[in-house]
């Protein structure tokens, strides 16, 4: 069942939970940014709009943290109605992110609610797994790793595989970042930064058994520049240590001493290095440039 808004009385609702034309951006699409937000679009002369309002207020509660519920008198808001088309109501809409994530029309039965909001609504494994690279970014290791097996525990994600690879990588853990690694799956948007982790630990190995940084810093300075797998190990190092600019200048000189050296290893490391701090990123792109003059 529908009601078609036709500039009917109005009847003013206040209270907690309503939003009008003025406040519409604030409270529903910044929101939505945080946790989603289903938009009951209503009006106190529709008969379904009764109906359906006290179940979308009981199923906001029972998913308290993982939605927010805030109603939309279409008589007193008639812009916003407008802008998102209302036609017939009751109308609901989640959003997401700012945007519109699904929609509904008529006061359908509260399981197909339900079943709508499961549908569309971030799972706990997604929701955990995005904080985690939120933490990871912020440089906040124990919290992404604490994040991430939250996520993972909560079902299967490469999200959060991810970020503990990354994390065991970062800590010389390789077996267990090429682990991490070989969860993420061909099919999953993480699966070639996935890949570059599996071939970083790989070098990892390799740098950690010719020997420390210091070793390997102190071998260099007794016979400048080194000697090739030296520096390309103290390179490696660094990437390990959180420092892929350094690295990939490392890395740049080795390429322009002996660009053909062990089958172009230091080519294809920078090239691992651009997986793993995006291949779109500035970094990546500025010493793509500085590559292709070498080459």
């Amino acid at each position: 069942m529908t009601c078609a808004p036709a500039g009917l009385r109005s009847v003013t609702l206040t209270g907690m939970g309503n939003v009008g034309d003025d406040d519409f951006d604030h409270v529903v699409l910044e929101r939505s940014r945080e946790v989603p937000v289903l938009v009951d679009f209503w009006a106190p002369w529709c008969g379904p709009c009764r109906v359906i309002g006290p179940i979308l207020e009981r199923i906001a509660d029972d998913m308290a943290g993982q939605v927010e519920l805030v109603k939309l008198n279409v008589d007193e808001s008639p812009i916003a109605a407008a802008r998102f088309r209302i036609q017939s109501i009751p109308a609901v809409k989640l959003f997401i992110e700012g945007q519109v994530a699904g929609e509904f029309v008529g006061a359908i039965p509260e399981p197909t609610i339900r079943a709508f909001l499961e549908e569309h609504l971030p799972s706990a494994a997604r929701v955990q797994a995005a904080l985690a690279a939120e933490r990871l970014a912020a440089g906040d290791g124990e919290g992404a790793r604490a994040a991430a097996l939250a996520a993972l525990a909560a079902g299967s994600s490469p999200a959060a595989d991810l970020v503990m690879a990354r994390l065991a990588l970062a800590g010389r853990d390789f077996d267990g970042a090429l682990a991490h690694a070989q969860n993420v799956p061909a099919a999953a948007a993480e699966w070639d930064t996935a890949q570059a982790i599996a071939a970083a630990a790989e070098l990892g190995r390799e740098a950690v058994l010719a020997g420390d940084p210091a070793s390997l810093r102190a071998r260099i300075a007794r016979n400048p520049p080194g000697e090739l797998a030296d520096a390309f190990a103290l390179a490696v190092h660094r990437l390990l240590d959180g420092a892929p600019t350094a690295a990939l200048d490392d890395l740049l000189a080795l390429v322009e001493r002996d660009r053909r050296w062990r089958d172009e290893a230091a080519r294809r490391a920078m090239l691992t290095i651009f997986s793993l701090v995006g291949v779109r990123s500035p970094l990546a792109d500025e010493y793509r440039k500085r590559l292709s003059l070498l080459l």
